[in-house]
């Protein structure tokens, strides 16, 4: 088989049949086209770009939008860029001084520009119905009235950064990844809610892409011959490629026509079909539109880390122990748990009277031996209700802790049955994916901006934006604390709430909650250790709140052990029947998981927890604040019951855990103190009760049932010690070795005024001065100054350029100025349209400019063949 023969020279190229093609392969178009207008329409093309998708993210954004501004923010960008663009040096140096000098504007207006980035942001949240309260405090300083002039100010400024990045993708070159990049996140944040936005500016946008991926595609193929001629040969696949800038120019300008003229046609005909047979988004779509939502709304790069992140230090991988007891709700996995002694957290608070619990991984959903969070829609009622306070189902707890302090000492029943107190947390060793905060925590509202990258992740736990932060948290104050918890508890006190979280929402967050956190696993294990329960520890028949967690207590108490080495789950065994029927020993994850279960059995709504724990005896004796090392031995994992007009409280079911810590020494649980003797009650598991007690509440409950408001009516000019004895004898089914859970979080609602969740709210401090934006006559003064300075250049560079030719023509060597005075003729004579095609030889063009001159009638042909011969010579 004969082999094919290829060579290629420099200037032709040499066929496999042996046909040279020596010079440019001469393919005339039918009709005239004119290049000089491209780089003309690739501006315009860029500025209607431009402005097109900035008005549409402007109506997102803006009821009412002024789109002027933001037109001449887009013009003056893209005009300057024409101009740095040109090919005079002097020209160029003006476009640059004027562009950075109109950069420098939004420099010296920082402030303005960021406050107006946090208004875009908080408005764009508004009218998508997201939570907004994140941003409260960083807008407190700023009236509602002066958030459209700031949004729209950095909507001047964003349209400025837009119109430039679309200027380098459509002028300097022709890139379409750089355009979309820039372009479709400003067009997906209205069109991913289902937006209206203005139509022309939507098809304009689209259209755009269309055009210039068109172009981009077929610029890339021209190029990659990589010869100098007008039209090269690919060696391989035997195509022509065109590389010459003033030929793709002509092509490019016809179809940049031709594309844009296409899709407008097809927009039309789209529309029209639409408004004939109307529209519809289909439910699949809104479903995988809605996951899509939930996954972008609660990932972020620090999730993206925690994939790697291991719980409280990591898992051995190479044994079968957890390292720290808790590993985000997934059980039975592992042999036992052993701890490295590493400082999981750094906790700053006041001395401590009773065990805080701070809340970590918090999860409702239990499947496949595992706790796994509870989700829902954002269109859920009470999460809207909520929203349009700005505040987040984790906060309900701190509002209604804050609303029932302030009843009782308004009527004189206990004073200061919570405290308003800060803690400052610094996570080290614990897992990075949570924040860590005592029961009773405002989440929704901080005192610094590191607070603000706290996200509540549905109704489960809160992420983690910074591994420091400080929180508010309401921290009980009063002896009497539990026992007024579990009268709440067991339906035997009442209080009228007045807050300012929306009744409404309330009432559909407690709906959620019964519907989602009741649910029970149904298994032989459960069902014999419900049954026990009932026969021997809730034999009177009383099944309140405080006799429930007391009889559970019992059982656990006198049948399982607590151990660290309870070995693993067997292989498709479920974790908690297991336990309660078979094994009969673990540790706080064990006991956790089974009394969520347990109690959900009774009818009571819970959840499963893993945090830390921070016994008192770590904490000073004196009433300063100081910094507390939370070893991992504190790593401890709880259950959750809710409360109706209370929230979400701890329930400690792990036997040992009552104000102690059974896996930390004498010396560890007291640093600051002389070592005491062990107290044996400590060791007694967590009850509500005793058992006569229990029995007492049960045997006079309808008597004791009173209204805190009705007893307070009658106790209003008594000492709140006095008070205090009548709430203690409606519930003496109270213990006091009860655990205490910590305080709460969001913010009073009462009459005092203390709100300062939403961010409009802004009597405190004065509202901040208006932007300077572009005006229109601004920007007009702006434009004649530019325009004056511009003809000053032009006419000077004119006269410099003047006297360059004069100096050329008549000074230096006679080569040197043949061969200018033979450039300068072809120059003059193109102004008067006479001139050759592009990519020929100096002859070649001799003779095409003869012929054109002869046409038009100009006798100079043997003077300019005189020139171009001695040129030649």
């Amino acid at each position: 088989m004969r082999r094919k023969k290829k060579a290629f020279i420099d200037n032709g190229f040499i066929s496999a049949n042996g046909v040279c093609f020596g010079n440019d392969i001469a393919m005339r178009y039918t009709k005239k086209h004119e290049s000089a207008y491209f780089g003309i329409a690739r501006a315009i093309f860029a500025l209607i770009t431009s402005f097109a998708v900035m008005s549409m993210f402007a109506s997102f954004i803006l009821k009412r939008p002024n789109y002027m501004p933001i037109f001449l923010c887009c013009a003056l960008p893209v005009l300057l860029l024409c101009v740095i663009k040109s090919s005079n040096s002097g020209v160029k140096t003006i476009g640059f001084v004027f562009l950075i000098m109109y950069f420098l504007y939004f420099f010296i207006h920082y402030s303005d520009v960021a406050d107006g980035f946090l208004t875009t942001v908080y408005l764009y949240l508004e009218h998508a119905k997201q939570p907004s309260g994140i941003l409260g405090n960083s807008l407190s300083g700023i009236s509602r009235g002066m958030y459209s002039e700031l949004a729209g100010f950095f909507l001047q400024f964003l349209s400025s950064i837009i119109s430039v990045i679309v200027s380098i993708a459509c002028i300097y070159k022709i890139d379409f990844p750089i355009l979309f990049i820039t372009t479709f996140p400003l067009f997906e944040l209205g069109m991913y809610w289902g937006w209206e936005a203005p139509l022309l500016s939507v098809v304009v946008v689209i259209i755009s892409w269309v055009v210039v991926i068109s172009l981009h595609t077929i610029n890339q193929r021209t190029n990659r011959a990589g010869r100098k001629n007008t039209f090269a040969v690919h060696e391989k696949k035997q195509t022509y490629y065109l590389t010459n800038e003033i030929e793709k120019s002509r092509m490019f300008f016809v179809l940049m026509r031709f594309i844009a003229m296409l899709c407008a046609v097809m927009f039309l005909l789209i529309i029209v079909f639409s408004n004939l047979f109307g529209h519809e988004r289909s439910e699949l779509v809104n479903s995988y539109r809605s996951r899509i939502n939930n996954f972008v709304d609660n990932f972020t790069l620090e999730d993206l880390g925690g994939l790697f992140a291991d719980y409280d230090g990591g898992f051995d991988f190479f044994g079968t122990k957890a390292v720290g007891g808790t590993n985000g709700g997934r059980l039975g996995e592992n042999d036992g748990i052993s701890f490295n002694g590493t400082t999981a957290l750094v906790v700053s608070t006041k001395p401590l009277t009773e065990t805080l619990y701070l809340r970590g991984y918090v999860a409702g959903k239990y499947k496949d031996n595992a706790w796994d969070p509870i989700e829902y829609d954002s269109k859920e009622s009470f999460a809207k209700e909520l929203d349009s306070v700005g505040i987040s189902p984790q906060d309900i707890n701190y509002f209604e802790l804050t609303d029932l302090t302030n009843f009782l000492e308004a009527n004189s029943i206990v004073s200061d049955y919570t405290t308003s107190e800060e803690i400052d947390v610094k996570v080290k060793g614990a897992s990075k994916k949570f924040v860590y905060a005592p029961y009773g925590t405002l989440y929704s509202n901080g005192n610094k901006k590191k607070e603000y990258k706290m996200r509540p992740y549905f109704d489960s736990y809160v992420k983690l934006g910074s591994n420091k932060y400080t929180v508010t948290y309401r921290k009980p104050s009063t002896e009497y604390y539990e026992q007024i918890r579990n009268a709440i508890g067991d339906r035997t006190v009442s209080y009228d709430v007045n807050s300012t979280v929306p009744s409404e929402a309330v009432e559909a967050y407690e709906k959620f909650v019964e519907k989602n956190y009741s649910k029970v696993t149904n298994s032989d294990g459960l069902q014999a250790a419900y049954k026990e329960i009932n026969e021997k520890y809730l034999s009177n028949g009383d099944r309140s709140y405080s006799n429930v967690i007391y009889a559970i207590n019992s059982y656990f108490r006198d049948n399982f052990r607590y151990t660290l080495e309870p070995g693993k789950t067997p292989s498709g065994r479920d974790f908690v029947d297991y336990f309660l029927s078979e094994q009969k020993m673990g540790y706080c994850s064990y006991f956790a998981s089974a009394g969520v279960q347990l109690m959900r059995k009774y009818g009571f709504q819970a959840r499963y927890v893993e945090g830390y724990i921070v016994v008192p005896g770590m904490s000073e004796t004196s009433d300063e604040t100081r910094d507390i090392d939370v070893p991992d031995k504190c790593a401890h994992a709880w259950t959750e019951v809710y409360l109706k007009d209370y929230g979400w409280v701890c329930v400690e079911f792990t036997p040992g855990y009552v104000n102690d810590n059974p896996n930390m020494t004498d010396e560890e649980k007291n640093p600051n103190k002389k070592q005491t003797p062990p107290d044996d009650s400590s060791s007694q598991p967590d009850s509500s009760s005793s058992s006569d007690s229990s029995s007492e509440a049960s045997s006079s409950q309808q008597d004791s049932t009173l209204s805190i408001a009705d007893q307070s009516s009658s106790n209003a000019d008594s000492s709140p010690d006095s008070s205090s004895d009548v709430l203690s004898s409606s519930d003496n089914s109270t213990s006091e070795n009860s655990n205490n859970s910590g305080g709460g979080t969001v913010v009073s609602t009462n009459d005092s005024g203390s709100s300062g969740i939403a961010p409009q709210d802004s009597k405190k401090t004065p509202s901040k001065k208006e932007p300077k934006g572009f005006s229109a006559g601004s920007t007009v003064i702006f434009a004649i100054v530019f325009l004056l300075v511009f003809a000053v250049v032009v006419v000077l560079r004119r006269i410099l350029s003047l006297k360059t030719l004069e100096s050329n023509c008549v000074e230096g060597n006679t080569k040197d100025r043949i061969q200018h005075i033979l450039k300068y003729t072809v120059k003059y004579l193109k102004l008067i349209d006479v001139e050759g095609r592009g990519n020929i030889t100096d002859m070649q063009l001799l003779e095409e400019l003869k012929q054109k001159l002869k046409v038009m009638e100009i006798d100079i042909s043997d003077k300019l063949e005189h020139i171009f011969v001695t040129a030649e010579e």
